[in-house]
């Protein structure tokens, strides 16, 4: 990989850890919904780590499909 790839990659897993779009967080972590019917439970840390995990996976994912067919 290129160091502007990796960059890029980088950049999005911080990005992921600090900022997330208000309707993830609405609709994925303070759903009561979800949350107090669920067996498990997710401390907020953690759900900053998968929802970056999850976004740097994304980015990954449209890079490679770009450098493929464009």
């Amino acid at each position: 990989m290129k160091k502007s790839h990796i960059a890029i990659l980088v950049f999005t897993f911080l990005l992921g850890l600090v900022y997330q779009p208000i309707w993830i967080y609405q609709n994925f972590y303070s759903n009561p919904r979800l949350v107090d019917d669920a067996w498990w439970s997710l401390p907020y840390p953690a759900f900053l780590i998968v929802y970056a995990l999850v976004s740097t996976t994304f980015i990954e994912i449209t890079i490679r499909f770009l450098k493929k067919y464009a």
